[in-house]
């Protein structure tokens, strides 16, 4: 059983760091829980998509993009 949360599973106090590391571990599944727990820019996802998945670099940034829609890793 996944110990990653969906959207509705998801406590109402959940902070939107844990939203959008969620999101990224449902979309790519190759990250450790450490490694999403170290990730605290757009450009580290990025980067990690590209050395992870072999992606180039303006595919991952469109992905990640779309994927975060304005949401921010940090406060």
């Amino acid at each position: 059983m996944s110990d990653r949360l969906t959207r509705s599973e998801a406590p109402p106090d959940e902070t939107e760091r844990d939203a959008v590391l969620n999101d990224i571990a449902a979309k790519w599944s190759r990250f450790s829980k450490r490694e999403l727990a170290a990730l605290e820019t757009a450009e580290d996802v990025v980067a990690q998509v590209t050395a992870k998945y072999g992606v180039d670099q303006t595919a991952a940034q469109r992905d990640v993009d779309r994927l975060l829609q304005g949401r921010h890793l940090t406060p």
